[in-house]
């Protein structure tokens, strides 16, 4: 190609040194662990004077689990925003770094309610292990049947807070069942459609709910579709 050109009176044209690690974006590259990474993003942020970023960087830490280190600022960003989301985002923090479950479940109601499914599924992540440390174990397994429910809607997301979580055990029956249940079936439209008796349906059903940690019907159809 360089010949081409010198017989044709130009020369070749200069050639392009690339070198390492130019070219790619700051964020591609490896600066350590990454709450590390989401609080340099978060103060560089802040210096631009871009709350909104701020925001979202900081509950990104709490999404990894370090709560603490950002439940200051995001109250504080919380009061100078419009809107429902940076208040959530700081209720989360500060329920989180206090381990309350009660206020878990609630932040995952309001993230659901946001429709940030992913988001409210974490929340519930964290509230059945608060109430696991609390000793309250029914309310640790509806939480984490919760979070497992919301998170089978994300596409088999997988996140920190979601890493531990496992399916509630239910058996391929009582899975089949639970969904027809969720569905509006009675018992005996279910056990019409499996083979199976309305005592079969109910003792499932019953040992669904106890595994689930919910109550009822209408618990396991909020549980299971989201409706309420």
């Amino acid at each position: 190609m360089a010949r081409r050109h010198h017989e044709r009176g130009r020369p070749p044209p200069p050639r392009r040194i690339i070198r390492p690690g130019h070219g790619r974006p700051p964020q591609h590259r490896d600066h350590g662990a990454p709450p590390d990474r989401v609080h340099r993003a978060a103060a560089h942020s802040q210096e631009l004077g871009f709350p909104a970023f701020e925001t979202a960087a900081l509950h990104t830490a709490v999404r990894l689990g370090a709560p603490r280190e950002a439940a200051g600022r995001l109250a504080q960003l919380a009061v100078i925003q419009d809107g429902p989301l940076a208040r959530l985002c700081a209720d989360h923090a500060h329920a989180a770094a206090r381990s309350d479950g009660p206020v878990l479940d609630g932040v995952s109601q309001r993230f659901e309610a946001l429709q940030m499914i992913l988001h409210a599924a974490e929340a519930a992540a964290h509230a059945s292990q608060a109430h696991a440390a609390a000793g309250r174990r029914a309310s640790a397994r509806a939480a984490a049947a919760r979070a497992w429910a919301l998170a089978a809607r994300c596409e088999g997301t997988r996140t920190p807070a979601l890493a531990q979580l496992q399916a509630p055990g239910l058996t391929r029956r009582q899975h089949d069942i639970a969904r027809l249940a969720a569905s509006g079936l009675t018992n005996k439209q279910i056990a019409r459609q499996l083979i199976v008796s309305e005592r079969t349906v109910e003792n499932h059903l019953q040992a669904t709910y106890i595994k689930l940690g919910v109550c009822g019907r209408a618990s396991l159809k909020s549980l299971l579709t989201g409706d309420r």
